[in-house]
C-alpha cells in the first residue's frame, strides 16, 4: 500500500489539476472542508497500463481508501526526520485531518479532510498544522521539504459562522527568507497548472454575499465561485468574502 500512495503523491506534484475547495455547514453548526485535487484527465501521464495491471493483480486498484494525513511521514520518508524537534506536534497535528484517496479507471482524485464540531474547533486544528509546520521546518536542511501537505491544502484557512453570517478569511503564504517579487514569479508559474473552485454548502438558503461572480444552487443554498489562481497566489484577500443566510 505504501509503495503505490508513494507512487500517487510523487506524480500528482508533476500534474496539471483541478482544486477543488468544498465546505459543508450542518444545522448544528458542525463543519466539514475539503480540499480536492483532481487529476483524472491526466491518469496516463502519472501512472501507465502496466503499473495499474500490477496494482489490480495485487487487488490494489481500483483503490478507494481514506487514510490519516500523518500516514505521508511514513510515505515520503525522505521529507521528514522522526529525530528533528517538532516532529511529535506535527504528527499529532496531522491526525486532526484525513486524506481520502480515489483511483479507478477513469477517475484520481486526492482529498484533504478537516472536520470541526464548529468553526472554532475547525480553526483551532487548522491552525494547529500550520503552527507545527512551521516549527518543525525550523530546523529543515536547505533541500528537505514538507510542501506535500501544503499541496492537498491542509493549511491556511480559517472560518467564522453564527448560524447566520459567514466569513471566509484565506491566505497564501510566502516565504520571508525569499524575495516576495520573486516567489510571486514561482507561484505564478505553478498556477498556470491549476483550476481552483470553491463550493460553499449551507443548510438555509443564501441572502447575499461579497463574493465576486458567484452561481447559486437552485434551492439557493450553494455557493459557486471560480478562482483565477495568479490572483489567489497574488492577493489572497480578494477571496475572503462573507455570506449571509436568510
Amino acid at each position: 500500500m505504501k509503495n503505490i500512495l508513494l507512487l500517487i503523491f510523487c506524480g500528482i506534484l508533476l500534474m496539471s489539476c483541478q482544486i477543488t475547495e468544498k465546505v459543508y455547514f450542518s444545522e448544528d453548526g458542525s463543519v466539514k472542508v475539503e480540499r480536492q485535487i483532481d487529476v483524472s484527465e491526466m491518469m496516463s501521464q502519472i501512472i501507465s497500463e502496466k503499473e495499474i495491471d500490477s496494482l489490480r493483480n495485487k487487488e490494489h486498484f481500483p483503490l478507494d481508501t481514506i487514510i490519516p494525513a500523518s500516514e505521508l511521514s511514513n510515505i515520503r520518508k525522505e521529507d521528514f526526520d522522526e529525530n528533528r524537534p517538532g516532529y511529535e506536534k506535527l504528527m499529532k497535528a496531522l491526525d486532526n485531518a484525513q486524506l481520502h484517496i480515489v483511483l479507478s479507471e477513469n477517475e484520481f482524485k486526492i482529498t484533504s479532510i478537516i472536520s470541526g464540531e464548529n468553526t472554532d474547533d475547525f480553526n483551532q486544528k487548522s491552525q494547529g498544522i500550520v503552527n507545527a509546520l512551521e516549527e518543525y521546518e525550523k530546523n529543515k536542511g536547505e533541500d528537505e521539504s514538507t510542501g506535500i501537505y501544503s499541496s492537498v491544502g491542509l493549511d491556511y484557512l480559517q472560518l467564522e459562522y453564527d448560524g447566520k453570517n459567514f466569513k471566509r478569511i484565506g491566505n497564501v503564504p510566502l516565504d520571508e527568507e525569499n524575495d516576495e517579487e520573486s516567489e510571486i514569479k514561482e507561484l505564478k508559474g505553478v498556477s498556470e497548472f491549476m483550476n481552483y473552485k470553491m463550493e460553499y454548502h449551507f443548510p438555509k438558503p443564501i441572502k447575499e454575499t461579497s463574493a465576486e461572480n458567484a452561481t447559486f444552487s437552485k434551492d439557493g443554498k450553494t455557493m459557486y465561485v471560480d478562482v483565477n489562481v495568479q490572483e489567489l497566489f497574488k492577493t489572497p484577500e480578494k477571496y475572503n468574502f462573507s455570506v449571509e443566510l436568510e
